[in-house]
């Protein structure tokens, strides 16, 4: 869950939310729960990763680090560290990304 509670804690900003009014909408008792899971001290249940995006105005791809890049055929999903590749081959040279091309295309026989 690379970081979720970042992504928790992010939203409930950007909606104006208290830990306290995150809370009530997902019935635990007090805020200190909320407070331990946007620390990184408490771990998110994979079960409770559905209310928390549905608390959030959200969706649980936002929540688990997955972003939409529109395609031709749509929307894809990648994650943030598909995106660092892409970000890397942009820097590299033609030599560099033709290289790359030949040893996935060996890779992929």
């Amino acid at each position: 869950m690379n970081e979720i509670y970042k992504r928790i804690k992010q939203r409930r900003e950007e909606l104006g939310l208290s830990q306290d009014e995150l809370a009530i909408r997902l019935g635990y008792k007090n805020r200190s729960s909320i407070h331990k899971i946007e620390m990184g001290v408490n771990d998110i249940p994979q079960s409770k990763i559905r209310d928390f995006a549905r608390a959030l105005n959200t969706d649980e791809l936002f929540l688990l680090g997955l972003e939409k890049e529109k395609t031709e055929k749509g929307y894809s999903y990648y994650t943030k560290e598909r995106q660092d590749i892409i970000n890397s081959l942009n820097e590299l040279t033609i030599e560099e990304l033709a290289y790359i091309k030949e040893t996935i295309q060996r890779i992929k026989k």
